[in-house]
């Protein structure tokens, strides 16, 4: 199922850089283009959960980082610098 929507909704977030979601490159790119999609509305909660826990980030708590995101504490693109710095 996951790897449907992901299919579905890998290249509509940024129109400027068009990067797969949830493929587990950890870029800029990519965790911004996951972040605007839930933000924007292109993608719902849980599948920004579902693709984060498919890529490992089981120790940040992806539910209460969707939140942020969809409230406004945290923009995309804060997501996408704290994100890709992070160290697997």
């Amino acid at each position: 199922m996951i790897d449907k929507i992901i299919n579905k909704y890998s290249k509509i977030a940024h129109p400027k850089k068009k990067v797969p979601l949830f493929k587990n490159k950890e870029s800029y790119a990519e965790e911004f283009n996951e972040a605007y999609a839930l933000k924007s509305g292109k993608i719902k909660k849980s599948y920004f959960i579902k693709g984060e826990l498919s890529e490992g980030h089981k120790a940040e708590n992806p539910s209460k980082i969707a939140q942020d995101i969809l409230s406004g504490k945290m923009s995309p693109k804060q997501y996408a610098i704290m994100a890709s710095k992070e160290k697997k």
